[in-house]
């Protein structure tokens, strides 16, 4: 399993890798936006995000998910948000809740690395959870980005540490 885990995360790396490395011709060939590029930052004070996203968690087996997350930044580098992600359909209406908090750098005008950490609670195994990592958001649209982050969940209960991939894309309201 860590085998698997290993190769999916190495291949998410150099899928972003070469993202990253075509995105100034994508933003030039693709901007929606009404004014110039350098009439404002592509990363803005006051941005609220909804982000759809695929998940892979390994303490809990190794399973796929999905989830979402909305998000506003308070600052241009400052967030905070909520999420959620579900593995198992069975039992609870949420497998989890937590609350975010984002700090991110941007980077070019497309580009914007960022730390996240959260604090939450596991409802179908009844534990509280913290969360730190890491991640890069890819903004090839003035209101669309793609993002991935990686992260490590401490468990508060026994041994369910472990860590959780997130590849999504991110709709900015």
């Amino acid at each position: 399993m860590k085998n698997r885990f290993g190769t999916f995360t190495g291949l998410s790396c150099l899928a972003l890798a070469v993202a990253m490395g075509i995105a100034p011709g994508l933003t030039r060939a693709a901007d929606f936006s009404t004014s110039s590029p350098d009439d404002e930052l592509m990363f803005n004070k006051g941005e609220l995000n909804i982000s759809p996203f695929a998940t892979y968690v390994n303490q809990t087996g190794g399973k796929w998910g999905a989830g979402a997350a909305l998000t506003y930044f308070l600052h241009e580098n400052i967030g905070v948000g909520a999420a959620t992600y579900w593995t198992d359909l069975g039992g609870t209406m949420f497998d989890n809740a937590e609350a975010e908090g984002y700090f991110r750098l941007p980077i070019l005008k497309v580009v914007a690395p960022y730390a996240v950490g959260s604090v939450g609670y596991q409802f179908d195994r009844h534990y509280w959870f913290e969360t730190i990592g890491a991640g890069v958001d890819f903004r090839p649209f003035k209101r669309i980005d793609a993002f991935s982050d990686i992260q490590y969940r401490i468990a508060n209960s026994s041994a369910l540490n472990g860590v959780f991939l997130r590849i999504g894309v991110r709709f900015t309201l």
